[in-house]
């Protein structure tokens, strides 16, 4: 039984933030900030070192 509702309330939660992410590009934007955020200081970072390079491209 609580194997069930753990399951379901997966299923759930993960359909809802799936619909959310496509269906409201405002929302997946916030969602995205922290991951640019990251990428800009990492390349400030680089930059300040002097290395200038980047690891993976951006991949």
């Amino acid at each position: 039984m609580i194997s069930a509702i753990i399951v379901f309330g997966t299923l759930a939660g993960s359909l809802i933030y799936s619909m959310l992410y496509f269906l409201h590009p405002e929302w997946r934007n916030s969602v995205e900030q922290p991951k640019h955020v990251f990428q800009q200081r990492l390349q400030a970072y680089d930059e300040q070192q002097g290395n200038g390079r980047r690891v993976n491209d951006g991949f």
